[in-house]
């Protein structure tokens, strides 16, 4: 997948990009998140990507 929830802090969790090892650059906090909202970003980013016509976040996530 291209995009993965890590850990963050005081319990929180961040969305990472694969790509760049850096939190997604979606014009949205993608740190410091509820894991719900973390997972929410994250089919968000893909839905967005797929409607962009970049399948790239979705053919990785089927081969992860």
């Amino acid at each position: 997948m291209r995009y993965m929830v890590v850990p963050g802090r005081l319990g929180l969790v961040d969305v990472i990009d694969r790509a760049t090892g850096l939190p997604v650059n979606a014009g949205v906090t993608a740190v410091l998140l509820e894991p719900r909202e973390a997972r929410e970003l994250v089919r968000w980013l893909l839905r967005r990507a797929h409607a962009e016509g970049d399948d790239a976040g979705e053919r990785s996530s089927r081969a992860a």
